[in-house]
């Protein structure tokens, strides 16, 4: 039987909730687990909870954490202020008929934005309103994708050296790096076009606004030390 892994750190509660609240909600055909790493307890069905200690200093490390906690067969990355649509457990079948002959089995979200992100969970509805949504291109760095949410099979987090993401890295570019790291082994992203994330950008709070200002450089700096020999600054 098939299982999946939902790796969701979280340090804002009202947002794990809607999107577990959410998740709960949807008729999957599979069975899940939803590891939420936070500093706060949240008693949901199919939630695991690991208390998440801190530093509180970006996403990579929690991610990481939750992922030697799961025990899914798929692990699939999420952040609280980018639900799954639904349907978006259609990544795994996508995964199982990618290439046989890939090593790496891994599939990209595709996103659709929404202007109402707040109101999502309890208006469902707002989601079918086209002038409320869009789709929006795949993201490149040095002209190659890159996933910002995925999900991927636990023998390929093996094959990529045990983490979900590389621990250099605090906040951002580590998506950036995997994408690289993809193409380098001849087996670049695919995103699965029925299987998407509702985003509205970001949620424009102080933790977001903070995040930003202090770790944005510093994971540049780490990004560009490990490529720009061979792709040059970013």
């Amino acid at each position: 039987m098939v299982t999946i892994s939902i790796l969701l750190p979280s340090l804002r509660e009202e947002a794990a909730i809607h999107f577990i609240d959410w998740i709960n909600c949807q008729p999957i055909p599979y069975s899940f687990e939803i590891i939420l790493v936070s500093p706060f307890t949240l008693k949901r069905p199919n939630v695991v909870w690991m208390e998440d200690l801190g530093p509180h200093n970006g996403s990579i490390r929690p991610i990481n954490e939750g992922f030697c906690l799961s025990k899914g067969q798929f692990i699939s990355v999420a952040s609280d202020d980018a639900p799954y649509d639904i349907g978006w457990w259609t990544i795994v079948d996508f995964i199982k008929r990618l290439d046989p002959h890939r090593t790496l089995r891994i599939a990209g979200f595709t996103k659709t934005y929404l202007r109402f992100f707040k109101h999502v969970y309890q208006y469902p509805q707002l989601r079918k309103l086209p002038l409320f949504t869009r789709c929006h291109g795949e993201s490149q760095v040095h002209g190659v994708y890159f996933p910002g949410w995925f999900c991927l099979d636990r023998e390929t987090v093996r094959l990529l050296g045990g983490n979900i993401f590389r621990k250099e890295f605090l906040a951002f570019y580590a998506d950036t790096d995997l994408g690289l790291r993809l193409y380098e082994a001849r087996e670049p992203i695919q995103f699965c076009p029925s299987a998407r994330v509702i985003c509205s950008g970001e949620i424009a709070d102080r933790l977001h606004a903070d995040n930003v200002n202090r770790y944005l450089a510093h994971d540049k700096e780490v990004f560009n030390s490990l490529w720009k020999d061979k792709y040059g600054e970013f």
